[in-house]
């Protein structure tokens, strides 16, 4: 009964938009480097009203943006003036799924567990 409800309010407070962005790789490093990536988490935070971060693995970052009432055309204004000025290769928006919600969720189950 515990999990369900946590649940429940996993998915009324997570039901947002999902933003992941691809930072371009240095040519010469063949990595992604730091103060790129550290540029682009600026800009979003900058942008969008209270991103969290739930991944960053390799140059790919994947954000929550919890705030349900941004314009579609908004999000995709901002982001298409971060790849005109910023090292983005892609990016991608799109409402947080269910799934998205559950693996999360279980996530911090597991981690709750390791401590």
């Amino acid at each position: 009964m515990y999990t369900a409800n946590l649940l429940l309010t996993y998915v009324r407070y997570f039901s947002g938009f999902t933003l992941t962005i691809k930072i371009k790789v240095d040519d010469e490093t063949k990595t992604v480097r730091p103060e790129v990536c550290d540029a682009v988490k600026h800009y979003v935070s900058t942008n969008f009203r209270e991103p969290k971060i739930m991944e960053e693995y390799q140059g790919l970052l994947t954000y929550y943006l919890p705030d349900k009432s941004v314009a579609w055309s908004r999000m995709f204004g901002i982001m298409e003036a971060a790849k005109r000025d910023l090292p983005v290769e892609d990016y991608s928006i799109s409402q947080t799924t269910l799934e998205q919600i559950f693996l999360q969720f279980t996530k911090y189950q597991h981690e709750a567990q390791q401590t």
